[in-house]
């Protein structure tokens, strides 16, 4: 059972990336990262051990990466309706009358 518990451990721990590692991983400074600690922003990290080392996990990146998305809204010149309605509006229209 101990032999398992370690192995979990060491799993755990391999998946864990230092600060400098994650911010790498983003593409951003180790300072931007610290910020948005301080703002409560950015990706979850795990603070461990008497010396507060912060780590941050590659799912939670992956997670909050996946949050972040913007997904663009059509515009006029990509196949857009051109007198303003949204083919939403034109459903609910339709479904009101």
């Amino acid at each position: 059972m101990g032999n398992l518990r370690k192995a979990e451990r060491e799993n755990a721990q391999g998946d864990l990336l230092r600060c400098e590692e994650a911010a790498q991983r983003l593409r951003v400074s180790e300072d931007t990262l610290a910020s948005w600690r301080r703002l409560g922003r950015g990706p979850v990290f795990v603070r461990f051990g008497h010396l507060g080392r912060v780590r941050y996990r590659s799912a939670d990146i992956e997670a909050w990466l996946i949050v972040q998305e913007v997904v663009p809204a059509r515009s006029f010149g990509s196949g857009g309706r051109s007198d303003g309605e949204s083919g939403a509006g034109l459903r609910a229209a339709r479904g009101a009358s």
